[in-house]
């Protein structure tokens, strides 16, 4: 078991410090991280949270919606306040939060498959090339894949409890994990009834954990909606 971990542990310390060593200055053209940026910076300086600067055009909607999900920005809020607007700062933090995804892969798949091909898995994974560019980024796919997985594996152990405290306080966490899914991308939102729709084909009826799921992922996002504005420019 002890071996076990520690291949697993240094795997991952290994990939993410290819990820660091590799990372480049600057950042490329685009428009999302600067938005998930200044919104970092609002959230650190107290200001409002829409007040960005971007001038949106609903009758062009292309680039971005008017704001984006909070998670990411909250994410980026301690290392502004220690960096400053440091990108590169801010890009190995999300290789950690790349490494932390690896970990909750490392769970899932060592499952379902022995323990080379979880190695083999992990490091085809972390060193795709598509993969692999997403750290140079600062883009909220990272963070967004960590909470889905995370809550789709708090589910899964939540639903193999029989019904009582455990598969409820499973349920609970997996519920958290995809509200910041969804508060991190709204495509989140597929996640509860994705859990509920895997729950009802194994047992034909939804258990305790699959309840707790939808509760706690619904206080999340009533909390999210009570904080901020809504507004529906996605739909644009």
């Amino acid at each position: 078991m002890r071996k076990k971990a520690f291949l697993l542990v240094g795997l991952i310390g290994v990939l993410g410090g290819i990820h660091v060593a590799t990372l480049r200055e600057g950042q490329e053209w685009g428009d999302d991280f600067s938005l998930y940026v200044a919104h970092a910076r609002n959230l650190a300086e107290g200001r409002p949270y829409a007040d960005t600067g971007y001038v949106y055009n609903s009758a062009h909607p292309v680039l971005s919606p008017r704001t984006y999900p909070p998670i990411f920005p909250l994410l980026l809020v301690p290392v502004y306040l220690l960096f400053g607007m440091n990108l590169t700062a801010m890009k190995v933090f999300v290789v950690l939060l790349f490494m932390a995804l690896l970990g909750v892969l490392a769970f899932l798949f060592q499952k379902r498959v022995p323990l080379p091909y979880v190695l083999g898995c992990l490091t085809l994974f972390a060193l795709n090339p598509y993969v692999w560019q997403q750290k140079d980024r600062l883009l909220s796919e990272t963070p967004f894949m960590l909470f889905a997985y995370l809550a789709l594996a708090l589910a899964e152990k939540g639903q193999e409890e029989a019904e009582g405290r455990r598969a409820r306080a499973w349920g609970l966490l997996a519920g958290i994990a995809a509200y910041l899914a969804f508060g991190t991308r709204t495509v989140g939102a597929v996640l509860v009834p994705s859990i509920c729709v895997c729950d009802w084909l194994r047992r034909r009826r939804l258990g305790v954990a699959s309840a707790a799921v939808g509760a706690a992922f619904l206080v999340g996002v009533t909390i999210q909606k009570c904080l901020l504005v809504v507004e529906g420019s996605y739909l644009d």
